[in-house]
């Protein structure tokens, strides 16, 4: 089972060591959402239950029904919250019903709350008998340093682009959006399939139009645009990357993430130097979104104004 993993051979080797007894101490799985961290855990937990269980216990795992593993994760958008933290921990203090056992994967240990981080840490620190402990986050640094001291460091890393492809390909027909979806999820399959499956390339294309109307200076066409679009997060991000196409477009076009687009990106007209200007300017836009609450449509429309209003 752990075998289906791909292209994460040293966190294989440290959830082998589980699956052996070698490790009991709790693991803090570090790697971006879609990388495998949850699904490698569980096929390491399937490994375990069908010691006991057999087959069917494996299909409990997969089908989130066994008893003695429990996943929590925070609800989209919000915080890893002290309710399901104590959930945790009074189940942790059982004994395993028919595995050898009890497993609990907490998602998103760096989106927990204060309460929750404190209420959860004596249970890290001294983990009760046959309890195993695995703490998934995206942010090493935004895992709180007393629980990052108790666990075991676990790197995953972003998957090559080649798995990716040969994935998605088995789905996406066309191979120039293959590679869209490919380069898009920025070594994440889990994310390449979400962008798919529901053509999150609709919303490149929003960012393509805003991008040629910002280059042709049609500014208030543009506002318009910024106004109406549902997933502008979403827009900002691929807007960034169309712009960075078109930086390296003169250099090494086989490089550009948006191949099926190449031609239109072809005919674009700007120098260097705005193009630059610009994306320095979503750079920024987009950090300040992701670690605070701006007013994004404002802070874009400025972004643009800023680069093309002598046009």
């Amino acid at each position: 089972m752990l075998d289906s993993v791909l292209g994460q051979n040293i966190a294989v080797s440290y959830l082998k060591k589980v699956v052996e007894g070698k490790i009991t101490s709790p693991l803090l799985l570090i790697g971006s959402e879609g990388v495998g961290r949850k699904f490698s855990v569980l096929e390491a937990i399937k490994e375990m239950v069908s010691l006991k269980g057999g087959a069917s216990s494996i299909t409990q795992v997969s089908q989130g029904a066994h008893p003695d593993v429990m996943v929590v994760a925070p609800p989209l958008g919000k915080d890893l919250g002290v309710e399901a933290v104590r959930e945790v921990i009074e189940r942790s203090g059982n004994y395993p019903s028919i595995a050898p056992n009890r497993f609990f994967v907490l998602d998103g240990v760096d989106k927990m709350t204060s309460a929750a981080a404190n209420a959860i840490l004596k249970t890290i620190e001294e983990p009760p008998a046959l309890s195993l402990f695995f703490l998934l986050a995206e942010s090493y640094d935004q895992v709180i340093p007393t629980i990052r001291s108790r666990c075991g460091r676990v790197p995953y890393w972003k998957l090559p682009e080649s798995l990716i492809f040969e994935r998605i390909s088995k789905f996406e027909k066309d191979s120039d959006k293959a590679l869209v979806y490919t380069r898009m999820s920025e070594g994440s399959l889990g994310k390449a399939f979400r962008y798919w499956g529901s053509s999150k390339v609709l919303v490149r294309d929003q960012a393509f139009n805003i991008l040629q109307s910002s280059i042709a200076g049609e500014l208030p066409l543009v506002f318009s645009m910024v106004d109406e679009c549902k997933e502008l997060s979403l827009v900002l991000k691929f807007l960034t990357f169309l712009v960075h196409d078109l930086m390296l477009y003169s250099l090494d076009p086989s490089r550009i993430m948006n191949q099926d687009i190449l031609e239109d990106l072809g005919n674009l007209r700007v120098s260097q130097p705005a193009l630059q200007g610009f994306w320095l300017s979503l750079k920024e836009v987009w950090e300040r979104n992701e670690s605070s609450y701006i007013n994004l449509p404002f802070q874009l429309k400025s972004a643009v104004a800023t680069t093309f209003s002598g046009k």
